[in-house]
């Protein structure tokens, strides 16, 4: 289902791109005719278009802007749930609360070592042993994502050099002082591809999400089969009576 969830949101992404193509190439051949079109016009009419287009213009760019900063806002948001989910399984890896297994993760801040502690807890822990082969394919989803959670964290709109009021935002993109070979490399993120990061969050989520599911149903299997075992040798509810002599001893 992930395979056919990424499928999917690539040919809605590359759709979109197309429909936002075609869209500027309307608005380009609409503002050549009107161009040829206005160059015998009246210097009153003209003025008027311009003022139009001006107004135009500055109320096009405020929705791009409140888009843009939205889907940022979503898109971090959406990362912050995803990690409420790894602490959910490494919980589990630790048999312990979330909130204690939430101490730990929160207190450390690189997400490569958060990714290494849970790989190396399913290598430790019989019951789930199975699961690591799949944790380790989302474990390379994880890594892509992380980089442009981190691009969407730390890179801007705005430029040094630009006051923020004058500037039209297009994209995301890193400082012009980050001249690190790596940032050098990047290209801006635009609205599209922050919109389509956070689809592709939501999908891992899920994916995640399945991953804690499978464990509950594994821990309440063995559970139940150690249940049996002791009902076996001890006689039917033996732990059941055990349980209760005990808390009537408290």
């Amino acid at each position: 289902m992930s395979y056919l969830r990424q499928i999917k949101r690539k040919l809605l992404l590359r759709l979109l791109k197309l429909e936002e193509s075609k869209f500027n190439a309307y608005i380009r051949t609409f503002r050549f005719i009107r161009t040829k079109m206005l160059d015998g016009a009246e210097p009153a009419e003209k003025a008027s278009f311009e003022t139009e287009d001006l107004e135009a213009t500055k109320n096009t760019a405020a929705i791009h802007e409140m888009s843009l900063f939205t889907e940022v806002g979503k898109a971090l948001s959406a990362w912050a749930s995803l990690e409420e989910i790894m602490v959910c399984i490494a919980s589990k890896l630790m048999c312990n609360s979330i909130q204690k297994a939430g101490v730990v993760m929160y207190s450390i801040i690189n997400f490569g070592t958060w990714l290494s502690i849970i790989s190396e807890l399913l290598t430790h822990e019989e019951l789930y042993t199975h699961l690591k082969p799949r944790f380790d394919k989302l474990t390379n989803r994880l890594r892509a994502l992380k980089e442009i959670r981190d691009r969407l964290a730390h890179h801007s709109a705005f430029k040094s050099d630009i006051p923020a009021a004058a500037f039209k935002v297009p994209s995301l993109a890193p400082s012009p002082y980050d001249v690190r070979a790596k940032s050098l490399k990047y290209q801006p993120l635009t609205l599209l591809e922050i919109q389509d990061f956070g689809r592709s969050v939501v999908d891992m989520a899920k994916d995640l999400a399945a991953l804690v599911h499978e464990m509950e149903a594994i821990h309440s299997a063995h559970i139940d089969y150690l249940d049996a075992q002791i009902d076996k040798f001890a006689g039917p509810g033996a732990f059941s009576k055990a349980i209760a002599a005990k808390k009537e001893g408290t």
